[in-house]
């Protein structure tokens, strides 16, 4: 039977921090690791990474829209 839970090796820890720190989605982020994006949520916490909530990725996005418009 397959263990429910996968758990981090240093390989996706350090993933997630450069991803973190290259202002990467919480979505993106999961989806690069495998995983769902309440786990990723969860250990970016855990490490204390700051993750930006959708209103911030969102709001970085139609910024990034408006300006290519220009």
């Amino acid at each position: 039977m397959m263990p429910l839970i996968k758990p981090w090796t240093e390989a996706d820890i350090a993933r997630l921090r450069t991803m973190a720190e290259a202002g990467a989605s919480p979505m993106a982020c999961a989806a690069a690791l495998r995983r769902n994006v309440q786990a990723v949520r969860r250990q970016a916490s855990r490490l204390g990474i700051h993750l930006p909530s959708m209103r911030e990725t969102r709001k970085r996005q139609r910024e990034a829209e408006a300006a290519a418009l220009r």
